[in-house]
């Protein structure tokens, strides 16, 4: 009997510990992402990660953040590594003492001003086109939030895979933060008519559709067709004049038409 009731003592007490360790980590959550926010100091930093860059944007009723130029191998591997089973994405941005925000799935925390906020965090999440990641942060729109982003020209950023006991599984590119540019336009993109097109020359009659392809160069950089432009043919069957239409995708923006 008496050795019954020291089972019963033991197990009753790993089940209150285990009920703390899984209250403290809830519990402390919001205060560990804000205490890291506190440690990025965005007006310290020596010198900016010009790869990635910032923008924003406001939608109807909430704020769009925007952190673009993200290596899209990177990008894919934590967005997969955080939808497994027991991970989830977690990120943080920061333009100082006065704004932050922090975001580990259902637990996310704010500062604005000297107030700590919850729940002002919408949604954060990888959006790409072609090749092109963006992490998005949606955020609740107020006018301290957008005043203190325009003065803003740069920010801290914390890309991480999280497992439900808060184990980082992987760090974006191998860093804790990254210190970026940040602006209201995104700087990110290039219009598709301002960039160097070569390959199209006369072709001879065949009596089918001629499609040639196109080189396309952004300084030393090749575009690749299909992740970073479409091509449209068109009156290119029939002798005469034919066109190619290039569309961009992701970084790339707007159309050109050469003949």
């Amino acid at each position: 009997m008496k050795v019954f009731k020291k089972i019963i003592s033991v197990m009753t007490a790993l089940v209150m510990a285990v009920s703390c360790l899984v209250v403290s980590a809830g519990a402390t959550a919001k205060f560990d992402m804000l205490n890291e926010l506190k440690k990025y100091d965005p007006a310290s930093a020596s010198k900016l990660d010009k790869n990635l860059y910032g923008y924003y944007n406001s939608a109807s009723d909430h704020l769009i953040i925007y952190v673009g130029g993200l290596d899209d191998d990177e990008a894919a591997r934590i967005e997969e590594i955080a939808s497994e089973e027991g991970y989830e994405l977690s990120a943080a941005i920061s333009f100082g003492k006065r704004l932050g925000y922090a975001y580990e799935d259902s637990s996310q925390a704010a500062i604005i001003g000297d107030t700590y906020i919850y729940n002002s965090i919408r949604n954060v999440y990888f959006t790409h086109t072609g090749s092109t990641y963006k992490l998005v942060f949606e955020v609740e729109l107020t006018d301290n939030v957008l005043s203190t982003l325009k003065s803003a020209d740069r920010a801290a950023v914390s890309i991480r895979a999280l497992n439900s006991v808060s184990q980082i599984r992987d760090y974006y590119g191998g860093k804790r933060s990254y210190y970026i540019p940040f602006s209201d336009k995104d700087t990110g993109t290039t219009k598709i008519s301002d960039l160097q097109i070569s390959g199209v020359t006369s072709r001879s009659y065949t009596g089918k559709a001629i499609r040639p392809a196109v080189t396309i160069r952004d300084g030393s950089y090749t575009l690749r067709s299909g992740k970073d432009y479409s091509l449209y043919y068109s009156n290119n069957k029939q002798v005469g004049t034919a066109a190619i239409t290039i569309k961009g995708k992701g970084s790339y923006t707007g159309s050109k038409k050469i003949y």
